[in-house]
């Protein structure tokens, strides 16, 4: 069985031409119709608030303590979920590092525990 499509014998309806304005025009990477300068935004960061570092580590050892219990009931997973949040707000937890290591070579996934491993 052959199949064939008929060709349209209009060539407007075969090229439809777009208009040239934008379907969105108040994107940030288009210019601006308005003199207005963008405000300045850079910014000097200095080193974070005492007490906003403290709050990420609590909440980086919350993320550890539940990893733990998950492991501990076998859950590995999990676990591996939790420490990678930890891990993501303390990147420097060597402990975090190593269990991780180890869960993912429960896993039998070797290449990424020795990458985890060595990562401190």
């Amino acid at each position: 069985m052959k199949l064939t499509w008929k060709k349209k014998t209009n060539k407007d309806s075969i090229h439809k031409k777009r208009p040239l304005t934008s379907l969105y025009p108040h994107l940030p990477f288009e210019p601006r119709n308005d003199n207005s300068q963008p405000p300045n935004t850079t910014h000097q960061y200095s080193s974070e608030n005492p007490s906003d570092s403290s709050d990420v580590n609590k909440l980086a050892q919350s993320f550890q303590a539940q990893g733990n219990k998950l492991a501990e009931d076998g859950e590995y997973r999990e676990a591996l979920g939790k420490w990678e949040t930890a891990l993501l707000l303390n990147p420097q937890n060597a402990v975090l590092h190593e269990q991780k290591a180890q869960i993912l070579l429960e896993l039998g996934d070797a290449w990424s525990a020795l990458k985890a491993a060595s990562r401190v």
